[in-house]
């Protein structure tokens, strides 16, 4: 007999390694749209994962910015719930994967994101994640109706 995994379980186990593969995806989708000003890299000590030290070090990646930069190199100190520390249209693309639904002023730090770049690429966890929905540190849960929003008032955007 099979063991059946309960729902929680698969919905981690699932969104977990979807999670991953998105995030990867979106920085590739990043890296496709620069040209010689880079990615800032938004978020880039959120998680300890290899995927996050990965696109902090990345060639493409000309500066990373977060509240404790820690040893992440190339790395500006900024609350992103304010003014990001670059003039407008600095890099090619502003990067940030999972960042916005961790932040209360969620549309100033995308302005931010889209005053600074000339591109904007996030990665937001997936509406039907329950872990995404559970994890207390969330302060927002975007649906497809908010990425439809924020992708129409920023056209440079793309959401994965």
């Amino acid at each position: 007999m099979i063991p059946v995994i309960p729902l929680v379980g698969f919905n981690y186990l699932f969104f977990a390694v979807y999670h991953d593969a998105r995030k990867n995806i979106a920085f590739d989708y990043a890296k496709s749209l620069t040209s010689a000003k880079g990615i800032v890299n938004l978020g880039a000590t959120g998680s300890v994962g290899a995927s996050t030290w990965k696109f902090a070090n990345d060639p493409a990646t000309a500066a990373n910015v977060d509240i404790n930069c820690g040893r992440t190199p190339k790395c500006e100190t900024a609350d992103m719930n304010f003014s990001l520390p670059f003039g407008d249209k600095a890099f090619d693309v502003a990067f940030a994967s999972h960042v916005l639904e961790h932040l209360d002023e969620w549309e100033l730090a995308l302005a931010e994101m889209d005053r600074v770049a000339d591109n904007v690429v996030l990665a937001l966890p997936h509406p039907l994640s329950l872990s995404g929905w559970l994890y207390t540190e969330h302060r927002q849960h975007f649906g497809p109706e908010d990425i439809r929003k924020m992708e129409e008032t920023y056209p440079t955007l793309k959401v994965f």
